[in-house]
């Protein structure tokens, strides 16, 4: 098993950490999150299901396409809803959260978009 299409999650992972690390140690108390690490399992989740998803293969480019675009707007609905039931959770601590949240969903996404077009440059060049 080649760990190859998990590396972008392990990269963003770090760099999620270190965003946040960071974030956590600016004197701004408003912003300071002792449960950033809840984001950073959930992003690491919804990666990991996706390149389960994005894995499969498929024979023709409009399934490609499909694919990509689920997995988008997937992560996306399901990124809003992890937020909205987090702030019915814990309101007080909400707007520090959703820094946090914020900044790794932008991180993840950009992990994502570069593995999907490895992985579509890689499709294209197999004969």
């Amino acid at each position: 098993m080649s760990l190859k299409p998990y590396s972008a999650i392990l990269i963003a992972s770090g760099v999620s950490i270190l965003l946040s690390a960071a974030i956590n140690m600016l004197p701004f108390s408003a912003i300071v999150s002792t449960t950033w690490w809840i984001s950073i399992l959930f992003h690491v989740a919804i990666s990991l299901l996706l390149n389960l998803i994005m894995l499969k293969k498929t024979e023709e480019a409009r399934d490609m396409i499909n694919k990509i675009m689920f997995t988008s707007m997937g992560r996306l609905l399901v990124c809003m809803v992890g937020v909205f039931i987090y702030s019915l959770v814990d309101k007080p601590h909400f707007f520090a959260f959703a820094i946090h949240f914020m900044l790794h969903y932008m991180v993840y996404t950009v992990f994502e978009i570069t593995f999907i077009v490895k992985f579509i440059r890689s499709q294209q060049t197999k004969p």
